[in-house]
């Protein structure tokens, strides 16, 4: 692991618990609070983000992050950092009192990271400049997070609301933080936004599920699957609008290049942090990968992560495994151990098993709305990625720097393969 992760690992990728049939009625359902986690609006921080820190410590910081797509226009985007103010590491610590003072500390430093990198020519670059190298590290130290544009920053913290007492929603929702600055970039974030805020409500059905379980409720437990089934069928609608104003070309041509990270293959021996590190870090770029919504639902479906019947060799199974297990260390910690409790708490395929009937159609449908989001969102890849690389599936590697194509079928194949009947147990509903 790299040198900035003090202590161990928070979380692990969530395989299903073949123990959790036997385990005692009193299994502990999760509580979103505890996590920080909210039903209106799943793992986007429960007030708007900061659009700007308003100490004077930052201003100089702040006005380049506002200015970034100008400044990259202008291929200056390292002459700009390079003048920027080296800051005292204790007086930033003291600034940032709050959770969301952090979190807008670490995207700008990010976005500036990230500009000085892909910015200009020659591109990469292999090494940041010591003073923010510096800041980088220790902004990354106090979140618990890697020293890199992650999804947390490039979209759960980089909105804010047109109307502020409007919805969380397309329409009303503009990034705070871009790169190039066109319409195609913004909406691209927008729909990952919207897209979480649609989740709420399948995260606090997960709460419900879990309570209903243990309570032996079984119409509560199928009402509460239900509404995850319906909550996973807006994610989709919007997902779908995608192409309305991303075209795949400008992702290509534009916006992808500032998603990859230090695995990028002109990045041989990673990123160097000068003055911050002592060894270049190899660390993965900014990717879907990272958002805590699916994985939570896979654990509160007692999905596994990669079917055995995928057809993925050994070495390629463990290495995913190894990979995603990675990026949960790009979450926020809380966000990562609310997928362990889920993964830990009551299990309502149990519960549906035992019960059968309408709690297993229930059951059925909320699997059947994840798979149909999986089938989109491999679609996606195809049209934004896959089909611009001529080389192999094995060959085209995702900005989170895997060979994403063989993973993406294999998860959309562990998730039907656990519907009842795929596993010939009788119910009323199929895929």
């Amino acid at each position: 692991k790299a040198a900035f992760c003090n202590g161990p690992i928070l979380a692990i990728v969530y395989t299903p618990n073949t123990s959790r049939a036997m385990a005692p009625p009193t299994a502990v359902p999760v509580r979103l609070q505890d996590f920080g986690v909210t039903r209106e609006r799943g793992f986007l921080p429960a007030a708007d983000p900061l659009p700007r820190l308003t100490q004077p410590l930052f201003a100089e910081w702040e006005d380049f992050a506002a200015a970034i797509p100008s400044i990259i226009s202008a291929s200056a985007a390292r002459r700009v950092i390079s003048r920027l103010p080296a800051l005292d590491l204790q007086a930033v610590e003291a600034a940032l009192q709050t959770n969301a003072e952090r979190e807008r500390w670490m995207q700008v430093v990010s976005f500036a990271g990230t500009a000085w990198v892909w910015g200009e020519d020659p591109m990469p670059a292999q090494a940041l400049p010591e003073h923010l190298a510096a800041l980088w590290v220790h902004i990354g130290r106090l979140l618990v997070r890697p020293p890199i544009l992650a999804y947390v920053s490039y979209n759960l913290v980089n909105w804010r609301r047109i109307d502020p007492e409007g919805p969380i929603e397309l329409g009303n929702i503009c990034r705070l933080c871009n790169f190039q600055g066109v319409q195609d970039e913004e909406w691209f974030g927008n729909v990952h936004v919207a897209i979480e805020a649609a989740a709420g409500p399948g995260l606090g059905a997960v709460e419900d599920m879990q309570e209903a379980s243990v309570r032996g409720d079984a119409a509560g437990a199928s009402a509460a699957l239900q509404v995850l089934a319906a909550s996973l069928t807006r994610m989709r609608k919007i997902f779908a609008r995608m192409r309305e104003k991303a075209e795949p070309f400008i992702f290509q041509e534009r916006m992808r290049i500032y998603m990859q990270g230090w695995t990028h293959e002109d990045l041989p021996n990673g990123m160097s942090y000068p003055g911050a590190l002592a060894e270049p870090q190899r660390l993965y770029g900014e990717t879907g990968a990272q958002s805590s919504v699916l994985p939570a639902f896979d654990a509160a479906l007692d999905i596994p992560t990669i079917a055995a019947s995928s057809g993925t060799d050994t070495a390629n199974h463990e290495g995913m495994v190894s990979y995603l297990q990675e990026l949960r260390t790009y979450m926020p910690p809380s966000h990562s151990a609310l997928i362990d409790a889920i993964g830990a708490g009551p299990c309502v395929r149990d519960f549906a098993a035992r019960v059968g009937g309408d709690l297993m159609t229930s059951y059925n449908l909320a699997v059947k709305e994840l798979y149909r989001f999986r089938s989109l969102h491999l679609h996606m890849v195809m049209d934004f990625v896959r089909r611009w690389d001529k080389r192999s599936d094995e060959e085209v590697m995702g900005t989170g720097g895997t060979a994403f194509m063989p993973y993406l079928k294999a998860h959309r194949e562990a998730t039907q393969s656990r519907a009842f009947e795929a596993q010939g147990v009788s119910a009323t509903s199929k895929l």
